[in-house]
């Protein structure tokens, strides 16, 4: 596997993860542990994320869009392209809210843009937030936060959701991690939450476990750069640089 990224859980036995460098996307079954590749020249796709009504956002970033695919299906559909052409990178990292709200990155625009539900397919996104940097993002299930990570900065930032117009309001940094922790060249990226509210990050060499108050309460351990994260069950799932990891919480 080249890079992996995106991971993307089903809610049945499929996890669903892209293989950056090689533009190909995986699906993993939970139960038989088995990897299948489901979708080939996907045009360096990185992000992932489920719809409603089970279809797959994708992060098109060599098409400079946002994708929507139904497994299955040969080909995927524009749902956004995003504006201000000439300007560097594609969309790297998405997320839904519980009420169909998108938010998705382009690091080369230094912005996370907005879909919002009953968009235009093929229509520009909105952008929604500026933030230097950006790379991951993750909307909270009620649609009240939207998290996004600062690569280089290792920082994470969060932002209320203003409840009238949706629009971004009270930026603040929420953690950042250790600045030490070598390789140096590798930063914050993507994220995830657990039931408890506690925001895992991949980053150099592990991932970062915060509280919901952005405190250090773990730092765990897996030898390679990690690029993103996911919670299942009693299980956390972390893709990397050349690996697909599962960790299995202790005591629970």
């Amino acid at each position: 596997m080249g890079c992996g990224e995106g991971p993307a859980w089903d809610r049945e036995d499929s996890l669903y993860f892209t293989d950056l460098e090689n533009s190909r996307i995986h699906r993993l079954s939970l139960d038989l542990g088995e990897v299948v590749t489901v979708k080939e020249e996907t045009g360096r796709t990185n992000g992932l994320a489920w719809t409603a009504d089970g279809r797959l956002l994708l992060c098109e970033a060599q098409a400079g869009q946002l994708g929507r695919w139904k497994p299955g299906s040969a080909e995927s559909e524009v749902l956004a392209v995003h504006p201000m052409e000439g300007r560097k990178g594609g969309p790297h990292d998405v997320s839904i809210d519980g009420g169909g709200g998108i938010y998705y990155t382009v690091p080369g625009h230094g912005r996370i843009y907005r879909v919002e539900p009953g968009h235009v397919p093929g229509e520009p996104a909105s952008t929604w937030a500026e933030v230097k940097g950006v790379n991951g993002v993750l909307a909270t299930t009620d649609g009240h936060r939207v998290f996004a990570t600062q690569y280089k900065d290792r920082v994470v930032r969060v932002f209320d959701v203003d409840p009238k117009t949706g629009g971004a309001v009270n930026e603040r940094e929420f953690a950042r991690l250790d600045p030490g922790v070598e390789p140096g060249n590798h930063g914050a990226d993507g994220m995830c939450l657990d039931a408890e509210g506690r925001l895992y990050v991949a980053g150099p060499g592990h991932v970062w476990v915060f509280d919901a108050e952005g405190r250090e309460v773990q730092r765990i351990f897996i030898g390679e750069n990690a690029t993103n994260v996911i919670v299942i069950g009693e299980h956390l799932y972390i893709t990397g640089r050349t690996t697909l990891w599962r960790c299995v919480f202790a005591g629970r």
